[in-house]
């Protein structure tokens, strides 16, 4: 068990009111219960607070210290600390960070397109939102050395209380959202026992303009407790079945300033490819069955875990244990990509798997039937004769030239977990003193694949059958009737493999004298990856799946040829040492020192390597953070001030590529390196009568590549034309050199309102700092009205003045790009080129009425 709980309601004889509410913090380290001013960075939300409307990183932008990216959905997010960033990537953004529920990590392990906010939802059950930011999480996270955000389920024990809310919201396009979510728990009889129940369910079409839903489904959860004479139990079980979706970037232009382009809106367009239903190979089984796909069934996640949590006294030591299983699953039927393919590209129709699809291509519309263009590509080859590449119209025309480069994605993960967390502690007058056990099982067995989809490029896409037509030829297909394409063969990634944790961790809060308390923790770890990945290949079948020669889509699907085996283990030892020294009753000052590692994750070997032998394993990467800080408060004012300086060596770079010439999608060879991050955090509160409160935070920070190097692979498998580029000195992308956010409230009995405002300052959007982010500011407004105890209404938005700030950045707009080929020489050269950004949610109004019983 990680948290220790502290029962502030003992205590109201020697505690101050404190309006950054520290003293309701449940602390993941001991805190000094006379004054409660902790020696690490810890931020507190309460439940009632949040709405969670728009995903679990989305409530947390306003915490000190983090960079959050909810621009593309409820999850598949990015959050980080302090600038320990460097291997968050797009696909992994919560690679240092561990987010915990319950007091355990939703989920032990990460990689590519698995992170843990797919199986968590913030809803009406949530009490607290509680993140510890700093060393201190090297010793009570596992495998995570950039912070802990918890995550905690309230509970009714005394009485019989429910709480219900249904609520409304509507996007800015007009498109909506409805949600519906409880919580319900009292005393069972007069058992001891007592209950808790919650669910929430949700119908989300997102602010996007698509043919389907969003987000739609939701989970509950039981609950059932005792305290017993020397100690308390309780066993819980959840139940997620969701499905959320993720956006696609948007072109845009200006590099300045850039705004939509290709007719495309920040508020409205998708490019998500419209619903369809389809079977397609799986090359798991040689290709012999099928998968199911529909870009509208989006990501369907799936959870079942099971909890018990005991807490018992053993003479003088205190036993705290928790433990869950669960199985989750994963299914994701969307797509990657988003870029124009223009049709003077011969990759518009070699992508297609057809060995030569020169000479009279036909594009009908999917639904329809009508031919939209008929295109000559004959000139496309002059690009392999030093000529620029031409084409021709014969019949109609396609919106702006070309089609949309689209992947369809698969991804069918399940994931066995058992997570358990056991403690000791032991308390000797002013000496606290805790050993505790972690250990986590995780069988992951996963499978992506991917395809080629035709589509148009446009705000609202649509589907194109693609087929060659050369006079006194028989028709070549180049997609089927749906205008899916190359079957299987742009992406396959499959592997088997047990990870374990297992760690040992001790802590001692000792008073050095009457004012002064060290604090000091050491983790001993052990992270062991055994198992499988898959080789494969291309098919070889004659005439494809179908047999029909004359069918060019499903000749050159990737089928498992065999497996190479995994078995690899890590050992980390990570400290950290602070002391905190009280001033006064209302002051205290405090630092800290720590030394830590990450050890790799699993995609470290799915997707490094491509289809060659593993080298051996990752390499451990090395985390430094040093802070200090004081903190101040006061019944009506608090203050707290912290410095930070965080480091990290041996961190991996591999980027995603796209090979033009053999239609392969691919990662470039690893290279090592580091960063470092120095910053200042303020975190303040007031109250004004007894009816205004006023909340500002501030992070100023300034983090540098110190020594960095990236392999180029020019877009090409071929070596001959890589380059290395030293990167060092620059500044760290995605890392703002400052935000700040600023709440009012104004709390009278009847009524309540709250506005915010949130600024993100300016960011590096790739390593050779040739893209700047600019910064932008959302408004965000309240208000609550109180019929009497029971009933209330409230009425909120969010984005108030529609900001379209962009949140991240992914480089030109061609099909299988990145941030890093944006480079100032491509810039300075292509000044009128559009590129790919994720702009930040548009306005959103939203409407609940609630209800709260009482027996």
């Amino acid at each position: 068990m990680v948290i220790l709980w502290l029962d502030v309601t003992a205590q109201q004889d020697t505690v101050l009111t404190d309006p950054l509410r520290l003293n309701e913090i449940v602390i993941t380290a001991r805190v000094d219960k006379d004054k409660l001013l902790t020696p690490v960075s810890v931020y507190s939300l309460d439940g009632e607070d949040l709405m969670g409307l728009q995903g679990t990183a989305a409530s947390l932008k306003g915490v000190p210290g983090h960079f959050v990216d909810a621009s593309v959905g409820e999850v598949f997010s990015r959050v980080h600390t302090r600038g320990i960033s460097l291997s968050a990537e797009d696909d992994i953004g919560w690679y240092y960070s561990s987010l915990y529920e319950d007091g355990l990590p939703v989920t032990v392990v990460q990689y590519n397109y698995y992170t843990p906010d797919f199986f968590f939802r913030p809803d009406l059950s949530v009490s607290k939102v509680e993140s510890l930011r700093g060393g201190k999480s090297m010793i009570l996270g596992a495998n995570a050395p950039g912070g802990l955000i918890q995550f905690d389920t309230r509970r009714i024990d005394t009485v019989y209380q429910s709480h219900d809310r249904v609520t409304f919201g509507l996007y800015e396009s007009g498109r909506w959202m409805g949600r519906l979510e409880g919580i319900s728990g009292g005393p069972i009889g007069r058992s001891g026992w007592q209950h808790n129940f919650s669910y929430m369910f949700r119908y989300d079409e997102g602010p996007r303009n698509l043919d389907y839903s969003m987000n739609e489904g939701g989970q509950f959860k039981i609950s059932i407790s005792k305290v017993f004479s020397k100690g308390i139990f309780d066993f819980r079980i959840k139940y997620l079945n969701d499905k959320v979706n993720r956006y696609t970037g948007l072109a845009a232009s200006g590099w300045d300033n850039p705004i939509p382009a290709f007719g495309q809106d920040f508020s409205s367009t998708s490019l998500l490819p419209p619903s369809l239903d389809a079977r397609l190979p799986d090359g798991r089984s040689n290709s012999s069955t099928t998968y199911a796909y529909n870009p509208s069934n989006g990501i369907r996640a799936k959870d079942i875990a099971l909890q018990a949590n005991i807490d018992i006294a053993l003479g003088s030591w205190i036993l705290e244990g928790k433990a869950r299983y669960s199985r989750k699953r994963i299914d994701w039927q969307n797509a990657i990509g988003g870029q124009p393919l223009g049709l003077e590209n011969f990759l518009t129709y070699f992508i297609s798997g057809d060995p030569f699809p020169v000479g009279l291509v036909e594009f009908k519309e999917s639904a329809t039937g009508q031919t939209l263009a008929s295109v000559n590509n004959l000139g496309v080859l002059n690009a392999f004769q030093g000529m620029p590449p031409t084409f021709e119209y014969i019949q109609g025309k396609l919106p702006f030239d070309a089609v949309m480069g689209t992947g369809a994605w698969k991804r069918d993960d399940a994931i066995n977990e058992y997570i358990q967390d056991l403690r000791l502690v032991r308390e000797i007058n002013d000496l606290h003193f805790e050993v505790g056990m972690f250990s986590s099982v995780s069988n992951v067995n996963l499978y992506t694949n991917a395809s080629f989809l035709y589509t148009t490029y446009e705000p609202s896409p649509r589907l194109l059958e693609v087929n060659l037509v050369n006079p006194g030829e028989p028709s070549r297909a180049l997609s089927d009737e749906l205008g899916l394409s190359n079957y299987g063969a742009l992406f396959y990634q499959g592997a088997d493999i047990r990870a374990s944790q297992n760690a040992i961790y001790s802590m001692v809060h000792a008073p050095l004298s009457s004012s002064t308390l060290l604090d000091a923790g050491v983790r001993l770890e052990r992270i062991q990856h055994k198992g499988d990945r898959d080789r494969f290949a291309n098919s070889t079948r004659e005439g494809g799946i179908d047999g029909n020669p004359l069918t060019s889509y499903d000749g050159g699907v990737l089928e498992k040829t065999g497996s190479e085996n995994i078995d690899f283990s890590y050992l980390t030892l990570s400290y950290s040492l602070g002391i905190n020294h009280t001033i006064s009753r209302s002051t205290s000052v405090y630092a800290r020192y720590s030394s830590g590692n990450k050890a790799p994750e699993i995609n470290y070997y799915t997707n490094n390597f491509v289809n060659v032998d593993l080298p051996g394993k990752g390499t451990i990467q090395d985390i430094e953070q040093m802070e200090g800080g004081v903190k101040f408060y006061h019944p009506r004012t608090s203050l707290a001030i912290s410095g930070f300086y965080s480091k990290l060596n041996d961190v991996p770079f591999s980027e995603f590529v796209f090979d033009q010439d053999n239609n392969r999608i691919f990662y470039s060879p690893t290279l090592f390196n580091s960063s470092e991050t120095v910053g200042l955090e303020l975190e303040s509160a007031f109250q004004v009568g007894s009816l205004f409160e006023l909340q500002y935070r501030l992070t100023l920070q300034s983090g540098k590549l110190k020594d960095y190097q990236v392999y180029q692979t020019q877009g090409t498998t071929d070596e001959n034309d890589d380059v290395i580029i030293d990167f060092s000195g620059n500044s760290l992308p995605h890392t703002p050199s400052y935000t700040q956010s600023a709440r009012i409230t104004l709390d009278q009995t009847k009524y309540s309102v709250d506005l915010d405002w949130h600024i993100m300052g300016a960011r590096y959007g790739n390593l050779e700092n040739s893209f700047k982010m600019q910064s932008y500011s959302t408004w965000d407004i309240s208000w609550e009205y109180r019929f009497n105890n029971r009933f209330y209404f409230s009425f909120s938005v969010n984005n108030l003045f529609n900001s379209s700030g962009i949140a991240n950045f992914f480089g030109p707009n061609q099909f299988g790009s990145n941030a890093s080929q944006a480079t100032a020489a491509f810039i300075e050269s292509n000044p009128q080129a559009s590129f790919v950004v994720f702009p930040i949610y548009p306005r959103t109004l939203y409407f609940s009425v609630g209800y709260r019983f009482v027996k």
